[in-house]
Order: structure tokens, then sequence, then C-alpha cells
């Protein structure tokens, strides 16, 4: 978090992707959660791109962080048709252990529009039970 109570996020555009590194330690608070939507659901509307989020720094999500990965998922989905990613019920959202990793199952021919990479295994569990 920014010392002026604002999520902190990095953003890396690719051919392939935009890498959104986000910074903040926790994602608990709503005021937090709410900035972190409005961003990821403005590139969402804005474009077709696909979105990778880097959790590297994030060691703490609640259940609604989660709802909002999953509606996420569903704008990149509904906005770049092409992308129709196989459904899968254990696996919800694609995980993988860096943003070059996920860069590659893209370049590779991997049709999600959100790819999560540097989740703790911790936070994947989470995810799963959800």
């Amino acid at each position: 978090m920014n010392t002026d109570g604002s999520v902190d996020l990095l953003m890396e555009e690719h051919t392939e992707a935009r890498v959104v590194r986000i910074c903040s330690r926790t994602l608990l608070n709503q005021d937090l959660l709410d900035q972190l939507r409005d961003s990821l659901l403005r590139f969402a509307e804005s474009g077709n791109g696909r979105l990778i989020l880097d959790f590297a720094a994030v060691e703490y999500i609640s259940s609604a962080c989660i709802g909002l990965l999953v509606t996420l998922r569903k704008r990149l989905r509904q906005r770049g048709r092409a992308f129709q990613p196989p459904f899968r019920w254990r696996d919800l959202l694609a995980v993988f252990p860096g943003a070059d990793d996920a860069l590659e199952a893209i370049r590779q021919g991997g049709r999600d529009p959100l790819l999560l990479c540097g989740v703790r295994r911790e936070i994947i569990e989470i995810i799963q039970v959800c």
C-alpha cells in the first residue's frame, strides 16, 4: 500500500499480455480491493488483451478478492470472445510460477484471458477451496 492508502500496481506491457504486479502485502481491506477492482475492470473493458496478475508480494487475500478474480476473468472472456478457455472445475484460474512462465504459456497457445503468477501456496489452496 502506498503512504496515501492506495493500492500499488506496476504495469508492464508485452506483446502477449499486460503484466500487473500487485505490490500490496494484503488484499483484505475493502478500500484497496475497490481500487484494484476499478483499475483492473477498466483494463478489461478497454482492451481485448490478456492480463497476467503477479501476486509475488501478496501474503493474504480475502474471499472478496477471489470474487474479484472470477469477475475479472468473466469480463475478459466476454470482451475477447476468441479466448474461450477450456472449462476448469478444480483449477478455476490459471496459475504459473512467474510472469515469464505465464507469457510462455500464452506463446504456446494457452487460451486463458487471465493468468496469475507468483501466488503463494496458501493462497492457491484458498482459491481451490472456494
